[in-house]
């Protein structure tokens, strides 16, 4: 007796419902089938949210982190004409660190604690700390308050070079700002300090007017005017406008919501 092969049984089996005019059908519809359904995805794109009429949007939430020892951060965000933004910010930043550790170690509060984006008030019984508030970046803004600006195209951006270009906003937690102008803009972010400037104004406020100012700031005897003055004369020889930065730890993490225009 002969065996089948048992792949030639079933090829038998499944040839008996084997239909020419099935297979037509099925290639009719195919070929009918793919333009509808392309028509169907462009005039109804509700159900197809990557189809021509709902192209991939940008996130409209960025974040940004600030750090309070960085002048001036570039956001990389970009704000189009008549384009509005919302932006709220948490965290924490410390203007003088060194301050707050040898104030722990000798048991009596520090002049700067940390303080969230809204800044802080400068201790009034430090004569030097309180006239450096006219070295400030923005000096209707409190001692480290977050600060933005946007900035225009066709404008030098914000730097050691340029530390306080026109239209300087506070960021208050829920500000709105929009776009008015005819240009793209660029969003930066920096902390409220201080800077140094090579002037009288600024060599008074780092070296101050006498012993007495400087007991008053940083404690009977830890300073003398002579040393402040080579200090401040070491800093200008150096340019180190950005030396009140430095010491500073902590950072902002600002949320920016971007409205569609």
């Amino acid at each position: 007796m002969e065996i089948e092969d048992p792949f030639s049984t079933l090829i038998k089996e499944l040839s008996k419902g084997f239909s020419w005019r099935l297979i037509t059908q099925v290639l009719i519809i195919a070929l009918l089938g793919i333009p509808i359904l392309k028509l169907y995805i462009f005039f109804v794109p509700e159900f197809f949210p990557t189809s021509p009429k709902h192209p991939i949007m940008e996130p409209k939430l960025r974040y940004v982190l600030v750090p309070a020892s960085k002048l001036w951060v570039n956001s990389g965000i970009r704000i189009q004409p008549k384009q509005k933004i919302t932006m709220r910010a948490s965290g924490y930043v410390n203007l003088a660190i060194h301050r707050l550790v040898s104030s722990a170690e000798a048991d009596v509060p520090p002049p700067y604690i940390w303080s969230g984006p809204d800044g802080t008030v400068i201790d009034g019984n430090c004569p030097l700390y309180k006239r450096r508030e006219e070295l400030l970046i923005e000096k209707r803004a409190l001692l480290g308050q977050l600060l933005y600006v946007a900035i225009r195209d066709s404008e030098v951006p914000p730097s050691v070079n340029n530390p306080r270009p026109e239209r300087i906003n506070t960021l208050i937690p829920g500000n709105s700002y929009t776009n008015t102008s005819v240009e793209q803009e660029t969003l930066y972010f920096t902390v409220n300090e201080k800077l140094v400037e090579n002037s009288p104004k600024a060599k008074l406020a780092f070296v101050g007017k006498n012993q007495m100012e400087i007991d008053q700031t940083y404690g009977p005897g830890k300073f003398t005017q002579k040393q402040l003055t080579k200090q401040f004369d070491n800093i200008i020889y150096n340019r180190y406008w950005t030396v009140w930065f430095d010491d500073n730890v902590g950072q902002f993490l600002v949320e920016v919501e971007q409205n569609d225009i």
